[in-house]
């Protein structure tokens, strides 16, 4: 025998694919000899069935159970320490990396100390942005964005970072009255594309060496491409060089000088004769002393020119192509001057590719 309520409960479990096992709440009924089925949904009056009431700690209860308070307790130390673990794990093994940039920044032990710390802190708050993978950067981006915090409140007319102001800062106009830069000379070919055909062709661009150069020019009947115009051996068709270095006289408007940069040492390394002067993307950079330091070119060097004549002084190797503008530093006020260029190499241009940051000692 179901009761009112009994037989709802088991409806509604039906609907919802619940197992339900029905049963009558039974008691003793006053001046009665006999047991009967419980008035009110099958149970008497203030009574909770068993459907109504809680279950005890530990209980299961439909599919769920209800944790014990020391259980819950304990789940929570174990998901700390294993948040902590993780933690360490990430951190502390870039400390002392973290310290050497606070160092670098502040220019004093005990700010970068103070430094460190607030960026742990701030890491440890924060650690839930860490998603996995190479921790160090992640740690030391922490570190730089502390540092200019700290910065600003304490030395917010401080310079930052501080050149040899007598060998090797970045060069004036007034101690070098030139400029130089990197030029490109290759004979382009500059062409309209109907609507209709820019999809395929756009698609097409994006292989091979001196890729072209696409734009949809969006709200035109055109799209555009433009190209290298190459020889059937692949190289440009107009004579090299193909890049060169050029020093423009500010005061005169003339050129001073223009050499070559790099060779096709690297991209054609079979050929009979070895191309002086490659395309290049990049820049220089020009010291107070005169020099001039460039990568740029498809050859995979960092080289320094004279500023007055534009001889090549020197080279360095690089273990990808320098498609980027070198920068200089000194880790003190006193110590060796640094030029750093990142080896990375570029997809358009062909050169090889990399990942590599790379820095030169200055005498």
């Amino acid at each position: 025998m179901m009761a009112t309520g009994q037989r709802k409960t088991a409806r509604l479990a039906a609907e919802h694919g619940v197992p339900y096992s029905p049963h009558v709440s039974t008691y003793r009924l006053r001046g009665g000899s006999s047991d009967g089925p419980a008035r009110g949904h099958g149970r008497p009056r203030g009574q909770a069935s068993a459907d109504d009431r809680l279950p005890t700690v530990g209980q299961y209860h439909r599919h769920a159970t209800w944790p014990h308070p020391v259980q819950a307790a304990k789940a929570k130390q174990v998901l700390a320490s294993t948040i902590r673990t993780r933690f360490e794990d990430a951190v502390v093994p870039h400390l002392h990396a973290a310290d050497h940039v606070a160092r670098w920044l502040t220019r004093h032990d005990q700010d970068a100390e103070e430094v460190v710390q607030e960026a742990s802190v701030r890491a440890w708050k924060f650690f839930g942005t860490f998603h996995g993978g190479e921790s160090r950067p992640w740690l030391l981006t922490r570190v730089r964005w502390t540092c200019d915090t700290w910065l600003q409140h304490h030395c917010a007319h401080a310079e930052v970072t501080a050149f040899d102001d007598e060998r090797h800062s970045i060069a004036s106009a007034e101690a070098h009255p030139a400029t130089v830069t990197n030029v490109n000379q290759l004979p382009m070919v500059v062409q309209l594309i109907p609507r209709a055909q820019y999809a395929a062709l756009e698609q097409a661009a994006q292989h091979g060496p001196f890729r072209a150069e696409v734009s949809p020019q969006h709200g035109t009947p055109y799209g555009l491409r433009r190209q290298v115009l190459r020889s059937p051996s692949g190289a440009p068709c107009n004579p090299p060089p193909w890049g060169t270095l050029v020093a423009v006289d500010l005061a005169a408007g003339t050129l001073r000088w223009t050499v070559p940069l790099g060779t096709t040492e690297d991209v054609l390394p079979q050929a009979s004769a070895m191309v002086r002067g490659t395309p290049n993307l990049g820049g220089p950079i020009i010291t107070a002393a005169g020099l001039v330091f460039i990568a740029s070119a498809m050859d995979a060097y960092l080289r320094a020119f004279d500023i007055e004549t534009g001889a090549e002084l020197w080279k360095g190797r690089l273990p990808a192509g320098g498609q980027a503008l070198p920068m200089t530093y000194r880790l003190r006020p006193d110590g060796k001057q640094f030029v750093v260029i990142a080896a990375g190499g570029h997809g358009k241009l062909g050169t090889r590719l990399g990942d590599a940051l790379v820095a030169f000692a200055l005498p």
